[in-house]
């Protein structure tokens, strides 16, 4: 799902980030990324769905990676001519960032091929309708994919989704809880979709149970890639941290429902 998380820093701070700063031509990560690029503009209008998948999957491995560089050393990796396929500048950090799209390729041509159980994950992705909000994943679809495929590839990506998804749920609730809505929250106009017609302090305790649930349902399924491991415990830990908490307006982390 990629995927899909903001890291709260002033949006100002994008107008001094490099993102067009000369990589180094014999850096082996550029290089790796030129070569998906090429092989991706060769495969033209007739695109195939084993190789958009093999390239996806080259795209999920390399780009953490490339992140951490330009996190730690300043080297910008993103280009315009990437965007096609999917690879786009955090707004937040400017680090590079892989959106999917050669997975969602690959389920348009055909949603029921025989690698279903992992051009499905491309469908709960955050919505693309001009009519919603942006940031939100389709939970139907999350639910859809765990109940087609509970061990599928994009498993542990897929509780992970729904672990956020209450994660922010619960965070909304909590200022319900003290205070009314107005009509024009913008968390409001964005999980108005979900609210039941129990009370917020039920809805409240239900949310934390499955924020929590999904939490660990993702570790289980994530138990052999050591970096979603520590970045989903990194998640739970900061969840769990947040139910002792007074003060609801210090929740500063936040997944879903974004307006950028």
């Amino acid at each position: 799902m990629s995927v899909f998380f903001l890291h709260l820093m002033p949006a100002v701070l994008l107008a001094y980030l490099p993102l067009e700063t000369p990589v180094p031509q014999d850096n082996e990560y550029a290089e790796k990324l030129q070569a998906i690029g090429t092989e991706y503009a060769q495969l033209g209008a007739s695109p195939n769905i084993t190789t958009l998948l093999r390239l996806d999957q080259k795209l999920r491995d390399l780009v953490p990676a490339l992140s951490e560089i330009e996190m730690s050393r300043g080297i910008f990796f993103y280009r315009d001519e990437y965007r096609t396929m999917g690879l786009i500048p955090n707004h937040w950090s400017g680090t590079l960032e892989y959106d999917g799209t050669l997975l969602k390729i690959a389920h348009k041509l055909n949603p029921n091929s025989p690698q279903r159980n992992r051009t499905l994950f491309s469908t709960v992705a955050r919505s693309d309708s001009p009519d919603k909000y942006n940031g939100m994943p389709n939970i139907n679809a999350a639910y859809q994919y765990i109940s087609e495929f509970p061990e599928g590839p994009f498993a542990a990506d897929t509780f992970e989704t729904l672990a956020t998804f209450y994660d922010d749920f619960y965070k909304v609730l909590r200022r319900f809880v003290v205070e009314d809505p107005k009509d024009d929250d913008f968390f409001f106009l964005c999980f108005k979709p979900y609210l039941t017609e129990q009370s917020y302090g039920d809805q409240l305790i239900q949310v934390r149970a499955l924020g929590l649930h999904f939490y660990e349902c993702a570790l289980k399924y994530a138990e052999n890639n050591e970096r979603t491991v520590s970045r989903v415990k990194e998640k739970r830990d900061r969840f769990r941290k947040m139910f002792d908490a007074t003060d609801v307006y210090k929740f500063s982390w936040w997944y879903w429902c974004s307006d950028c």
